[in-house]
């Protein structure tokens, strides 16, 4: 019974050399590695979070930066050299969503919900030409039904708003499914 588990731990003694030799291999000729590749919705360029080989330790570098620092780069392996290479050499294509203009006429100041009418409202800062400021007050109704409105306000204040209101939609069909039911 003696020479089976003898043979199963001399093959795994094997494997592990054997592994072990891998890792050095890879480590001594090939520091770095490529953990994760994200792209930026912003600028459109590729990020890597480049490991070194048999450490914890990792940073993050655009492919431009990888691409254009010769010595850094013979430290990947060759398939990684491609993947920043082909990166490094793509021009992405950054769609661009007319609106939410950066010096803007509307600003919201202030979310009120109006309990009697269960109604949502903002209470918006206006700027005219002249820099003059006036605040008014609009429910959630009258700024979703124009676009043109919508479009005053900056990308965050348009994100509130759609977010406000589909949210109130959800809430107030679940509303109504409840009322059905009873």
């Amino acid at each position: 019974m003696q020479k089976p588990i003898n043979r199963f731990t001399d093959f795994m003694l094997w494997l592990l050399k054997q592994y072990r030799e891998i890792l050095e291999y890879t480590s001594r000729n090939y520091p770095f590695r490529i953990v994760e590749a994200h792209r930026v919705l912003r600028t459109g360029e590729t990020m890597f979070t480049v490991q070194f080989v048999g450490k914890s330790t990792c940073i993050k570098l655009s492919a431009n930066e990888l691409a254009d620092d010769d010595d850094l780069i013979q430290g990947f392996s060759p398939r990684d050299v491609k993947r920043i290479m082909q990166a490094a050499l793509t021009k992405h294509k950054i769609s661009i969503i007319n609106g939410g203009l950066q010096q803007t006429p509307y600003k919201i100041v202030a979310k009120n919900f109006e309990r009697e009418d269960t109604k949502l409202s903002y209470v918006i800062e206006q700027t005219n030409s002249q820099n003059e400021k006036s605040t008014k007050i609009l429910t959630l109704d009258e700024m979703t039904k124009s676009k043109e409105v919508l479009l005053q306000f900056s990308k965050h204040d348009i994100y509130e708003i759609a977010y406000t209101a589909g949210i109130n939609s959800i809430l107030s069909a679940h509303d109504e499914i409840e009322k059905n039911k009873n």
